[in-house]
C-alpha cells in the first residue's frame, strides 16, 4: 500500500492508473488499518491519497469554472 502512495505521487498523471488498478485488484478486501478509532481500509486509503494528489497539483484549478464557479452552482440549485 505504501509503494502505491509512494508511486501515486512520483509517477506523471498517464501512469497513475496502472499502480493503483493493481492495487484495488490485488490487495485484499478486508485489509485495513485501525486508526483514531476508525476502521480505515486500503481502498479509502488510496483514495484519499488521490485527492490529496489532486489538491497539491500545480495545474491550476480542479474545477474548469474554477472553485467558485462550481460552489454558486451548488448553492443555487437548493434556492
Amino acid at each position: 500500500m505504501v509503494l502505491v502512495i509512494l508511486l501515486l505521487f512520483l509517477l506523471p498523471r498517464k501512469h497513475v492508473i496502472v499502480p493503483v488498478l493493481m492495487a484495488f485488484f490485488l490487495l485484499p478486501l478486508g485489509q485495513q488499518i485501525y486508526a483514531l478509532g476508525v476502521h480505515w481500509l486500503v481502498g479509502r486509503i488510496i483514495v484519499l491519497a488521490g485527492l490529496a494528489r489532486v489538491a497539491c497539483s500545480k495545474k491550476g484549478t480542479v474545477f474548469s469554472g474554477g472553485f467558485w464557479g462550481f460552489r454558486g452552482m451548488s448553492i443555487s440549485i437548493p434556492i
